[in-house]
């Protein structure tokens, strides 16, 4: 089925909800980085829109240590995704 205006307004499965796939941008998962500080050792993960730049510095909301994000960042791959959002 289609809309007036091309769209389709076939049902999609999303986190067990149906909507028409017009709407499906709204499923999309919450991407994560996951994150140790390199002084304390606290880890914990965080969403991109929630961390400044790889190069600005960020604090540990645990002990407070200022570094660069990305020196927070656990693996390459958080780094890459951390990057990828920025």
């Amino acid at each position: 089925m289609r809309d007036d205006a091309g769209g389709s307004h076939e049902p999609v499965l999303c986190d067990k909800f149906f909507l028409p796939a017009s709407r499906m941008v709204l499923c999309m998962n919450e991407t994560y980085v996951r994150l140790l500080c390199p002084e304390c050792g606290k880890d914990w993960e965080a969403s991109p829109d929630d961390l400044p730049d790889p190069t600005d510095t960020f604090h540990c909301p645990n002990c407070h240590a200022s570094r660069p994000t990305s020196e927070f960042t656990r693996t390459e791959r958080d780094l890459e995704t951390l990057k990828q959002f920025k």
